[in-house]
């Protein structure tokens, strides 16, 4: 028990080291420019506020973009590392929809994530609820709720 307590406090305390929230005058010029060049349609006000954060030497800032929740990694420099955003089920590209379609028939997306890396390839995950029970001979009795994630990886627009 004194092993798990030491544990968690050791976790906690690195948790804590690791990501530092920010104030805005404590992030560079450069990375805020940056934001605001990339993300113009976000707003830091009372109702739609950005944090920043740091992330190692990076600066992570979570904000709301159309409605949904989002952040990007930033370096020192401003470069953007990654960007995730919450995306409508109307935005997964064709293909990454169908191939969902191919695998788990007509079970609905229940939301997706789009994850862009610095060079600019989108992964996407996919959560779905899928309602089954089996019994111990295979056979469906009943319905559960089942969170499945399927992440699917696409190349750079050219």
């Amino acid at each position: 028990m004194r092993r798990l307590l030491i544990l968690i406090t050791f976790i906690a305390i690195a948790a804590t080291v690791n990501s530092q929230t920010l104030k805005r005058s404590q992030i560079p010029e450069m990375v805020k420019g940056q934001f605001m060049f990339t993300f113009p349609q976000t707003q830091d006000s009372v109702h739609y506020p950005v944090t920043w954060e740091r992330d190692g030497a990076n600066y992570k800032a979570s904000f709301k973009l159309y409605e949904a929740n989002a952040y990007v990694i930033l370096d020192s420099q401003g470069k953007t590392q990654k960007i995730v955003r919450r995306i409508s089920i109307d935005h997964l590209p064709p293909k990454a929809l169908e191939g969902i379609r191919q695998k788990y028939g007509t079970v609905e997306p229940k939301y997706v994530i789009r994850v862009t890396d610095e060079n600019g390839k989108e992964t996407y995950q996919v959560t779905m609820e899928i309602t089954e029970f089996f019994a111990p001979d295979g056979v469906i009795t009943a319905g559960k709720k089942e969170n499945i994630d399927t992440k699917m990886t696409l190349s750079p627009k050219k």
